[in-house]
């Protein structure tokens, strides 16, 4: 995530202060990802380019950038019992809801639509359902649904893709000037 934002940044020449919350319950997982170390296997499908920006070999493993880690925020976080984050940009949500009963959905999605900013992006992986359908083939919260996955709010409109060889590709209209965009996600 903070990869593709940061190039996607780049690309239209801004610069603007980001924020982003990765967040699990799992404390283990927490600590091994703001290791920010992966083995060279893990990043086989990244581009050269990529791996020489935002990465540097230590020993046998390659560590993130400095650039990216000051980018994100990890923390523990329970999205059904925890107060949550909110004026957000973004949230992004793979493999979650899955795992909850239909209440529970509802209330996560809740939370996630007081979460965000007005004009904010919910962001769900395809596997996510809520209730007894997948949440891309339904309208929700007055979300918008999109190419299945890409769920749009409020005046805004994002795209984020990868094309071939795993370059970014951004488009954003709306916003406003230089706050800092803050999104919540699980990783890199």
């Amino acid at each position: 995530m903070a990869i593709l934002i940061r190039e996607s940044l780049d690309a239209l020449g801004k610069d603007v202060p980001v924020k982003i919350f990765a967040t699990d319950v799992h404390r283990a997982s927490l600590e091994f990802a703001s290791a920010a170390l992966y083995p060279e296997a893990s990043l086989a499908d990244m581009s050269p380019e990529r791996l020489a920006r935002y990465f540097t070999r230590k020993g046998d493993v390659y560590q993130v950038s400095q650039e990216l880690r000051k980018m994100v925020v990890f923390a523990p976080h329970n999205v059904l019992k925890d107060a949550p984050f909110t004026k957000l940009d973004l949230i992004t949500c793979r493999n979650l809801l899955i795992y909850f009963q239909p209440s529970a959905q509802k209330k996560v999605l809740s939370l996630f639509h007081f979460g965000l900013k007005t004009g904010g992006v919910l962001f769900l992986g395809p596997s996510e359902c809520a209730g007894d359908r997948p949440v891309r083939q339904r309208a929700l919260l007055g979300v918008q649904v999109v190419d299945g996955d890409l769920l749009l709010a409020g005046d805004r409109h994002v795209h984020v893709g990868v094309g071939e060889r795993g370059q970014a590709a951004s488009q954003q209209q709306g916003g406003t000037g230089q706050e800092p965009h803050q999104c919540t996600s699980s990783g890199w």
